[in-house]
């Protein structure tokens, strides 16, 4: 079985590449669950279910809106393990990075090997870092990772806000929230919403330019990781 530093520094990258592949191909797919039934005349099981979004779940216009959000989140969960398996695969190749880590000796002895105890304070380390203010966070990856700040800040404002977005519809609803509103100012984001309006994405304006910089944010990360830890293997990525 590969360990983690087996595995090539590309990996989450185009793992991330093909979760955008998919996504592409269900909103295709969903479009044609939309028209479909029209086109043939048999539009009860659509009807059915769009008449239950209105009245259950009234944020959601129809059938196309309710799983384009439900894909949305994945989405954004997709983009966070891809940030979490490039962190871990660096940190694996310089371990130090986690700094202190306490452990209850129970679990220490459970351990199999250092190896295994190294990933456990990995492990710990990345969950509380997701917790971070956007900022921080920030800031404590691109340490992590030991590339420029700068180099992706832009478009990382752009997951900030995707981010918080998925957590209203998680947490909320997709009701606009102060906590939405303050993840942004941290950020340097703007928005139009305001406290109470809805938030869920159901058009194509918003969705697809996140996707492609979401794509463009991986990529650059992954060139800039690769360019420091492992500059032998810059050109296996698409430019």
């Amino acid at each position: 079985m590969d360990t983690v530093l087996d595995q090539h520094p590309g990996q989450p990258y185009l793992s991330f590449l093909q979760e955008t592949l998919r996504f592409q191909a269900a909103n295709l797919y969903l479009l044609a669950v939309q028209i479909s039934p029209v086109a043939n005349t048999d539009s009860r099981i659509l009807e059915q279910f769009n008449d239950l979004t209105q009245r259950v779940t009234p944020q959601y216009e129809d059938v196309r809106g309710y799983f384009t959000a439900r894909l949305f989140i994945s989405h954004i969960a997709a983009f966070e393990i891809f940030l979490q398996e490039l962190l871990s695969l660096v940190i694996q190749k310089h371990p130090k990075k986690v700094g202190t880590c306490q452990f209850p000796l129970q679990r220490i002895l459970d351990a199999s090997s250092t190896e295994e105890l190294v990933q456990l304070a990995i492990d710990d380390h990345l969950n509380k870092l997701m917790y971070e203010k956007p900022s921080e966070y920030l800031k404590k990856v691109c340490g992590l990772l030991a590339i420029d700040v700068a180099s992706i800040e832009s478009r990382w404002r752009i997951f900030v806000e995707a981010k918080a977005r998925r957590d209203l519809g998680l947490h909320n609803a997709w009701k606009c929230n102060a906590i939405y509103l303050r993840k942004l100012e941290e950020a340097g984001c703007t928005t139009t919403l305001k406290i109470g309006d809805l938030s869920n994405p159901k058009d194509t304006e918003y969705i697809q330019p996140l996707i492609d910089e979401l794509d463009c944010l991986a990529n650059e990360i992954t060139n800039a990781v690769i360019k420091v830890h492992w500059p032998d293997q810059m050109s296996v990525l698409p430019k």
